[in-house]
């Protein structure tokens, strides 16, 4: 339940691009975890982590980021559209085309026109490799 209400902030903060409400959904995903660990909410935080250092420029919220998104995937054991998001904005190219075909594998890619709208990806849209991506989605 206050996973879903997390979601509900981030979705909403999207709207607004408000850093305090990219806060008060990461303290929803703690809250949800110290009552129910769960890999949804690591993944959820780590992605509002990932936002919020877009939004605010602060490269160490993207390493928080990368510490939740890996217990998240740890717990899931499956591959990780945030983690290769991630990837995307450390310009670590390789990792991030490994996990985005990961993710295709197993089904797990958000539908094609999120991808090529997220703002995450943008250091990769002109490698020949997404492009491929793109085609097979």
């Amino acid at each position: 339940m206050i996973t879903g209400i997390g979601n509900a902030i981030s979705a909403q903060v999207k709207l607004t691009n408000d850093a305090n409400t990219y806060r008060l959904a990461i303290d929803k995903y703690k809250e949800s975890l110290s009552i129910f660990p769960n890999f949804n909410a690591l993944d959820n935080w780590g992605a509002s982590l990932m936002n919020l250092s877009n939004l605010e420029g602060n490269s160490q919220l993207l390493d928080e980021a990368k510490c939740k998104i890996m217990e998240a995937k740890l717990i899931n054991d499956k591959p990780s559209y945030n983690l290769a998001c991630l990837y995307a904005l450390h310009r670590d190219f390789s990792n991030c085309k490994k996990e985005l075909y990961n993710c295709l594998k197993a089904g797990t890619l958000p539908e094609k026109n999120f991808i090529e709208n997220d703002i995450d990806l943008v250091s990769i849209r002109e490698e020949d490799w997404y492009k491929e991506l793109l085609k097979k989605i």
